[in-house]
């Protein structure tokens, strides 16, 4: 071969390797990746790295058993699967991914689920193959600038999840979960278009270029305003996981600098409930107080925060417990999961006269029209509270009303007398609840995870039960929330409980997790 076609030729491979080089290149952006994100997001995850954590087996197995079992969802489960999700992880998530959930993708006010990922090069490559690696599954159109969109009908009827969309974008895999055969569209519309990022994102990214660890934001959340807090979970063992939430600012848990030394109370309680629980938390009352102030933004709870404070002894914890499904009553004939709030108080010889006080109090505050009687179960006075006033409560029977009692110098508030008579028959012996250090916490959680499932299921039907009495809708955002606990519990199967503990250390509040 001569010198000419030599040059020829190697330029000829140059200018094809350069080309193809160019048409793959995308230098990161995370400005960009940002920017596929709404601004009207009410909850935004950021995860680097997922895909090592995914090999680690930290989170592969909860999100594929989770889809799973989630209704409407085995085509999602089964896409993953037959679409060797490692090596797709591999190529798209093997740097930064954003997760956001969005209140409204459309005029439908329906929510949506949206992804955001660096896939840079090998996304590209990746793009050009979609259509073989998913096959049939598959339907795709052309929007604006050329983009081609793809769209997988994942077969969950009537569900508002039904469709996943995607594209590629500038390096980066956009992706909507929605009611939209290609919700994606509006997506990279945000790109496309440079709009604004959300303005927590836009803070973020000047204050740090660099992503250490998983962060998210609640921007929306009616019960402790918008947080910031980052996070981290690692795999202790074969069946037992460990994780830590840390509040930038503030945070839910934020505790005071003196903690009451209230831990040898825990165990008196503990023992009380016995077999009881499913779930309860455990608490100082001034963390139980700054709850009620932060939350109390109509001043509603003034008169109720004054009632405990006046009477509860200060240095001893507050419980809630959330009943077995074995050990908690009915409503209007309904299986329905009972609940129990405790503390002690000061005087327990004048439970009768102070129950009678916080009544009249409540009535003339809120115009409640409630009324106690009185009655003896197994040696123990009890009362039933109810209302003068309501159909609801009318048609309710005497063991459904709720219920207060007075054991030893602990008061307990019930949902129901079924759950108190089950309570003073538990008698004396150890309880379930184990495992949290009350060292330095003002807020402790202990739950039984299989208990739960039954549980959170009678919320459900409860929830469904209120909203025909009451002619309201039954997709309530508590209905939604108790699903997606529903969800998340079938994903830790295998696990037996759950303690969640606060430590405070350089002026920051964490929340520690532990699952075994």
């Amino acid at each position: 071969m001569s010198k000419r076609n030599i040059c020829f030729w190697g330029v000829l491979i140059l200018f094809v390797l350069l080309s193809c080089w160019w048409t793959t290149y995308f230098p990161y952006n995370r400005e960009l990746l940002y920017r596929a994100i709404p601004m009207s997001s009410d909850v935004i995850i950021e995860q680097p790295a997922i895909y090592e954590h995914w090999q680690q087996g930290t989170i592969k197995d909860l999100l594929l058993e989770s889809l799973g079992e989630v209704e409407g969802q085995d085509g999602l489960a089964s896409v993953l699967n037959e679409s060797r999700i490692d090596q797709i992880l591999e190529v798209v998530a093997s740097k930064n991914t954003l997760f956001a959930r969005v209140p409204s993708l459309s005029s439908n006010v329906k929510p949506a689920l949206v992804v955001a990922t660096w896939a840079g090069r090998k996304g590209q490559l990746l793009k050009w193959t979609s259509g073989f690696t998913l096959k049939s599954k598959l339907n795709h159109k052309v929007i604006d600038y050329g983009i081609k969109v793809w769209s997988i009908d994942l077969d969950a009827k009537e569900s508002d999840y039904r469709f996943f969309s995607f594209a590629f974008y500038e390096g980066v895999l956009v992706g909507s979960l929605s009611h939209k055969p290609f919700g994606v569209d509006y997506i990279v519309g945000r790109m496309t278009q440079t709009r604004p990022m959300a303005p927590v994102l836009s803070k973020h990214l000047e204050r740090d270029q660099t992503v250490r660890g998983g962060w998210f934001i609640s921007q929306s959340a009616k019960t402790f305003g918008s947080q910031v807090m980052s996070y981290s979970f690692k795999k202790e063992a074969a069946k037992s996981v460990s994780g830590m939430l840390t509040w930038e600012t503030g945070g839910p848990f934020v505790m005071t600098r003196d903690i009451p030394g209230h831990a040898q109370h825990y165990g008196e309680a503990v023992e009380m409930l016995g077999k009881l629980p499913a779930a309860a938390l455990f608490m100082s009352h001034q963390f139980f107080e700054r709850q009620m102030i932060s939350n109390d933004r109509k001043g509603k709870l003034t008169v109720l925060r004054k009632l405990i404070r006046d009477n509860i002894k200060q240095d001893t914890p507050i419980f809630i417990c959330l009943a077995r499904p074995e050990y908690s009553g009915r409503l209007r004939g309904f299986r329905a999961s009972s609940l129990l709030l405790g503390m002690k108080i000061k005087e327990e010889e004048k439970i009768s006269e102070l129950l009678a006080t916080s009544l009249d109090t409540l009535n003339a505050a809120y115009k409640t029209n409630l009324i106690k009687t009185e009655s003896m179960l197994n040696g123990h006075r009890v009362y039933n509270v109810s209302r003068v006033t309501g159909s609801f409560f009318d048609k309710m029977g005497q063991r459904e009303k709720p219920t207060v009692t007075l054991i030893d110098d602990w008061l307990i508030i019930a949902s129901n007398r079924d759950v108190v008579e089950a309570l003073i028959g538990m008698g004396s012996g150890e309880g379930v609840v184990s495992g949290i250090d009350f060292d330095q916490s003002a807020f402790a959680g202990w739950a039984h995870v299989q208990s739960l499932g039954p549980v959170l299921g009678n919320m459900i039907a409860l929830n469904d039960l209120w909203a025909l009495a009451s002619n309201r809708s039954r997709r309530t955002e508590f209905r939604m929330a108790v699903e997606a606990m529903q969800h998340l519990l079938r994903g830790l199967e295998g696990l037996e409980t759950c303690v969640m503990v606060t430590e405070q250390k350089d002026n920051k509040t964490s929340l520690r997790i532990i699952m075994k």
